[in-house]
């Protein structure tokens, strides 16, 4: 359950904790399929984005590599739930609105590291006072 978003445009990304874009070899080898839904309080779909993480054309990741200055970071996102055309602008949440978020992980392979995702919307623009 979601609640307390600021009232703006945003979208779904997956963070990959403790991993960087220097893992992307390792990332884009997963055949784990994924599937996450944005429902708001009447059940209806908001955005869905589903696919095998190893497939580019479903889930893009996103990043930094680790250096000497940076832990670095690696997300996933899916054009579904992402601003990535001028066709979407993201969803558009409410602050006063209740919302659920459902994530699904079937067909990990045996080979698959152990890893740990974490669902993050981001979005809006800047903050005045």
């Amino acid at each position: 359950m979601v609640r307390g978003l600021p009232s703006e445009h945003m979208w779904l990304q997956l963070d990959v904790v403790g991993a960087s874009l220097s893992d992307q070899q390792t990332l884009r080898s997963l055949n784990t399929s994924l599937t996450a839904t944005l429902l708001n309080a009447s059940g209806k779909s908001l955005c869905s984005a589903s696919g095998q993480l190893s497939d580019e054309g479903k889930w893009k990741l996103t990043g930094w590599p680790k250096d000497s200055k940076s832990d670095g970071y690696a997300s996933f996102w899916n054009e579904s739930c992402a601003p990535s055309n001028s066709l979407f602008e993201g969803v558009s949440i409410s602050r006063f609105r209740t919302y659920t978020l459902v994530v699904r992980v079937s067909e990990v392979s045996p080979h698959s590291p152990k890893l740990i995702v974490e669902p993050v919307f981001k979005g809006g623009g800047i903050e005045l006072p």
